[in-house]
């Protein structure tokens, strides 16, 4: 961290600093830039950092993992010496973008899996490279993600240069998809789309990046600092894809103001609160608004509003498909949370099939 960064320059504000309390006042925030092993790297005022480990006190009164300090996380620190501290206290979080855990294995020993994967976010910024990579489906699942945080989306679609309309169509497709969400399209070999980028962080706040291994995030990371932080490797030729290199989660300091946030590859993405999909499919659930009956099934049931506009063709029936398929599987996750996989596992039937029936997820087949 370079010298003479302040506070406020890591995105400290009132929301904040009105958190601490009268009997805090000597200890120092700090915001948490890497964490390994118990270990967190926090930045403090001034460009000081220091490697810190939870107080006992503050360990014991964790509930769950997402209780822990995350990266983006503001916390409260005692000095050991130059070099390490002592974290106190989290400070509350504006936000976070929290995905649920979709491994089959963990999902049946726990009843639901959830990873912070960035705190205090004002920027989600959903990378996709234009190769074997690009999945209009899977950034609508990116987009419910960032907005169920309330964090503002940005869809970035890297590599354009491997396009043969330099990334034009593609842009085209998530545009239909993005609502109000920026499309940019990046090619860091033609130094294209970066000047928009740096125009629309604005120089405040924090971004993170999220999306695939190797779409080219680091490489992203390292053209918005302007120097070589994060290690990069060459797109292999067998399958146009990047090489992952992103280990875990760090907060860097932009020259020009605000903080960037690096993240690994998400390999699995689901959403933890079934209203967050709708955020995603807002025409679907505009069109579900207009249906005749407000319990429609959107099946056979006359007067259905989402089945005329899928007869019409004005609604693709890929992302209705994926609608139904991310609804569901909200669902199921909040039920298997709600009941524990034992109880969820045994009243896997009709108790669950009805709750799913209510959700209006009527489609092809039983989604259990």
């Amino acid at each position: 961290m370079a010298d003479g960064l302040s506070l406020a320059s890591l995105g400290f504000d009132a929301f904040f600093a009105n958190s601490i309390t009268e009997a805090e006042r000597a200890l120092l925030p700090g915001r948490v830039a890497f964490e390994s092993r118990g270990i967190y790297h926090v930045l403090l005022d001034g460009g000081a950092q220091v490697n810190a480990e939870l107080m006992g006190i503050l360990r014991k009164g964790v509930r769950d993992r997402n209780d822990y300090p995350a990266v983006g996380d503001w916390v409260l620190v005692e000095r050991v010496d130059d070099r390490r501290g002592r974290i106190l206290r989290r400070l509350p979080r504006r936000n976070a973008i929290v995905r649920r855990e979709q491994s089959r294995r963990e999902a049946g020993r726990r009843a639901g899996l959830l990873q912070v994967l960035a705190a205090n976010v004002d920027w989600g910024l959903i990378t996709s490279s234009l190769n074997e990579d690009f999945n209009p489906r899977r950034l609508e699942r990116y987009l419910g993600l960032v907005r169920e945080s309330q964090a503002r989306p940005a869809i970035l679609l890297t590599k354009a240069d491997l396009a043969e309309d330099r990334g034009e169509e593609a842009q085209a497709a998530v545009l239909a998809i993005a609502g109000d969400a920026p499309v940019i399209l990046l090619s860091m070999v033609r130094r294209r789309g970066v000047k928009e980028l740096r125009a629309l962080l604005d120089g405040h706040g924090t971004a993170v990046l999220l999306g695939s291994s190797g779409v080219g995030k680091s490489t992203l990371v390292n053209a918005l600092l302007g120097r070589d932080e994060m290690a990069t490797a060459e797109v292999r030729e067998s399958d146009s894809r990047g090489r992952h290199t992103t280990v875990g989660r760090h907060l860097l300091p932009l020259a020009g103001g605000g903080c960037l946030i690096d993240s690994p590859g998400l390999r699995e993405l689901g959403l933890v609160e079934e209203a967050s999909v709708d955020l995603s499919y807002e025409d679907i659930a505009l069109l579900s608004a207009r249906c005749k009956f407000s319990d429609c099934g959107h099946s056979n049931e006359p007067g259905c509003a989402v089945q005329g506009a899928l007869e019409a063709g004005t609604l693709d029936r890929e992302r209705y498909d994926s609608y139904l398929k991310l609804r569901a599987e909200t669902t199921q996750a909040r039920l298997r949370r709600e009941l524990g996989p034992e109880r969820y596992q045994r009243q896997k039937g009709k108790v669950i099939h009805r709750a799913i029936r209510g959700l209006h997820l009527d489609g092809p087949g039983d989604p259990l």
